[in-house]
């Protein structure tokens, strides 16, 4: 009988601990792999939050630019609505290279000047007015003398300066009040804008047609405004950050053309937006806004 005996073997190879060292680091070249992938995720993530920073600003800057309009319009509406329509009146609207200036008697709240008091502070009818003088939109409120008003220093028929009733043709509004075609300061204006830098209007008339003048056909004067359906109004606004890199908002202004023809205000100006050509650094050019709506006039005088 011969007997089988299997023999086993175990054994274990020893461990080279400089080489398990060795596994458990990393090479220079991963290092380096390691380092720009860091880089480039940080350099990503830095575009991100700046984009969405300068997003976020613009979105404020338009939400601010948008609710002063609004602000402005409502004021205008409320000038334009109470505008007094007679032909025995006197308008000044004047259309100019560049901003164009307006005044009118109308049915709203104005301030009288110092010296005349009466039952309120305020008279029901006033002279308004629109311009913009140093790159900002001021209006004009010029109290009229009305009834229940008195002189507090002076007789009635001898008024302070400045300080009269409605005046009929052929007496005028710059003839009795020389400072609203002026360019001066004015007390009986005032700043309700700092940001818009352009002001132009227009007629829409009853014909359907878009005029520079308030009448059409063979009529040769205002009028009372019988032929005009509603004034045109377009302003264009930059914020005060933006205000800071220009060196001459003048150039600006004047970069924004009169209309002419059948043409919006606002197509004219779209046009040297989409040309880049509004007088203004790029980054400044890329804030600018631009408004324009169309104020309706009663039907009743």
């Amino acid at each position: 009988m011969v007997s089988l005996t299997q023999t086993t073997s175990n054994s274990v190879a020893p461990i080279d601990a400089s080489d398990s060292r060795a596994r458990r680091a990393f090479t220079i070249v991963e290092l380096l792999v390691a380092i720009s992938v860091v880089a480039l995720l940080v350099l990503l993530i830095s575009q991100l939050v700046g984009r969405a920073t300068t997003m976020t600003s613009d979105g404020i800057k338009r939400m601010d630019m948008n609710g002063e309009a609004q602000f402005i319009f409502n004021r205008m509406a409320l000038d334009f609505g109470g505008i007094v329509k007679r032909s025995d009146v006197d308008y000044y609207l004047q259309k100019s290279d560049g901003n164009d200036q307006l005044a009118f008697y109308s049915l709203t709240t104005g301030y009288y000047p110092d010296g005349v008091t009466g039952q309120t502070a305020t008279s029901p009818v006033c002279v308004a007015g629109y311009r913009v003088r140093s790159n900002r939109l001021e209006r004009l409120s010029k109290a009229l003398i009305w009834n229940g008003v008195s002189d507090d220093t002076q007789s009635v028929s001898s008024l302070p300066a400045g300080a009269f009733p409605m005046v009929f043709a052929p007496s005028t509004l710059t003839g009795t009040w020389t400072q609203i075609a002026a360019t001066g300061d004015d007390p009986d204006y005032e700043v309700i804008s700092d940001h818009v830098y352009r002001l132009e209007f227009r007629y829409l008339l009853k014909d359907g047609s878009v005029s520079d003048t308030p009448y059409f056909g063979t009529n040769t004067a205002v009028n009372g405004l019988r032929d005009v359906s509603a004034f045109i109004v377009a302003i264009a606004l930059l914020d005060a950050k933006s205000r800071n890199i220009v060196t001459d908002m003048s150039t600006a202004a004047s970069a924004l053309p009169d209309p002419s023809g059948a043409d919006t205000i606002l197509k004219e100006w779209q046009g040297k937006l989409d040309d880049a050509d509004l007088g203004l650094p790029r980054a400044a050019a890329s804030q600018v806004r631009f408004y324009e709506r169309y104020f309706y006039l009663s039907s009743a005088p």
